[in-house]
């Protein structure tokens, strides 16, 4: 199995998603009603043809694929928030 490269954003998370979703034999429609998302938005996440989904869905689409969201995004390139631990961005 590849591995991301060092400094590489990470595994789409849309890929991701497909991929936590085939090894539980979920369908794509189970997933979308249990996680209250558009199927055909889900769809074009998982292709990667639509690169955008919020948070609040992801929450949901992890919730029902059994797992936290931080586990959801966790090597993902999922653009990640600051929090409060976080050092101060410099400007150069």
């Amino acid at each position: 199995m590849n591995s991301p490269e060092a400094g590489s954003p990470g595994e789409p998370l849309g890929q991701k998603i497909r991929r936590l979703r085939q090894e539980r034999a979920m369908p794509q429609e189970r997933l979308s009603i249990e996680a209250r998302v558009d199927q055909s938005g889900l769809s074009k996440f998982e292709r990667g043809t639509d690169r955008h989904m919020g948070e609040i869905p992801l929450r949901r689409i992890a919730e029902a694929l059994g797992i936290t969201f931080e586990e959801l995004v966790e090597g993902t390139d999922f653009p990640r928030r600051r929090t409060r631990q976080d050092p101060p961005r410099r400007n150069s």
